[in-house]
């Protein structure tokens, strides 16, 4: 099914992050009438934010792919209470405009980054796309929740009760973030054991004298070249035949086979990434 505990947990968290992120221009008038403040005061330290916020995002992602999603959701999650709560008592300008440095953080912690990384990577591929447009939806559907929900507590309580409000939630929030379980991370040593069975699986079939041109068995040696075995008194080793990509003559020795090294190729590709060189027969080359 496509709703996973991850799509869930993480179409939650974006809701509640976004919601509350989307009712900040609702404090401005509250706030500036209580302390006599110039509007532009806590326009400001929106402003702030939201340079911070974008600041955060690519932190935040490094930090997540480092240390792990869920760590930095939370650490998010956190600091946007944080700075919501002491927020709350904050009776200057400078001191809601830097603590609006740490909410902007908060929001990059438990936004789209973190977020939708770990929602892609939890997916499968033929419904990666839909997983992260329904949570994307979530993070928008937050954006007009918040407001109402927000006009509604001002009208009941104090902006200093409703930012108290919204520390809260953040914290509880931090309750979804258990179901935000990736896969484990593919370490280089096992991608390229993987890749050494995909290869001797690919290439097999003895070459024989005179019984065609597939392979058995193809391995890599010491030096990083392919190797083509000699087993039984018909096999010959000669160079493999593998057509990874298309070639031209040689332009220096006409006898001699063109390595497949060049980056763009299929073949280069792959054999920078996984180490060793491949070949093809002069015949390859020839012009039609």
């Amino acid at each position: 099914t496509i709703f996973t505990p991850v799509l869930i947990g993480g179409s939650l968290i974006l809701l509640i992050s976004f919601a509350i992120r989307s009712t900040f221009g609702l404090f401005q008038i509250p706030i500036a009438e209580q302390f006599m403040w110039a509007r532009s005061e806590f326009s400001m330290a929106i402003a702030i934010q939201n340079l911070a916020w974008g600041i955060g995002t690519p932190i935040f992602s490094a930090f997540a792919e480092k240390f792990g999603d869920r760590k930095a959701i939370t650490i998010g999650l956190f600091l946007y209470a944080l700075g919501i709560l002491v927020s709350s008592t904050a009776s200057s300008p400078e001191t809601h405009q830097l603590l609006n440095i740490l909410i902007g953080f908060g929001i990059a912690g438990s936004g789209f980054g973190p977020i939708l990384a770990v929602v892609g990577r939890t997916a499968s591929a033929e419904k990666r796309s839909l997983a992260l447009g329904i949570t994307t939806a979530a993070g928008s559907a937050g954006q007009v929740v918040g407001p109402p929900f927000a006009a509604i507590l001002l009208d009941i309580m104090p902006w200093s009760s409703v930012f108290i409000v919204f520390a809260v939630i953040c914290i509880l929030t931090i309750i979804i973030v258990p179901l935000l379980k990736s896969k484990p991370k593919i370490t280089k040593e096992e991608i390229e054991e993987n890749l050494s069975d995909v290869l001797k699986d690919a290439f097999k079939g003895l070459r024989e004298e005179g019984q065609g041109t597939e392979f058995n068995f193809i391995e890599f040696d010491s030096s990083g070249n392919l190797v083509c075995p000699t087993t039984g008194s018909n096999s010959i080793s000669t160079i493999p035949k593998i057509v990874l990509a298309k070639g031209a003559p040689n332009p220096v020795d006409p006898t001699v086979p063109l390595r497949f090294d060049d980056p763009n190729a299929v073949g280069g590709i792959l054999l920078q990434r996984f180490g060793g060189f491949a070949v093809l027969e002069i015949s390859d080359f020839m012009e039609p």
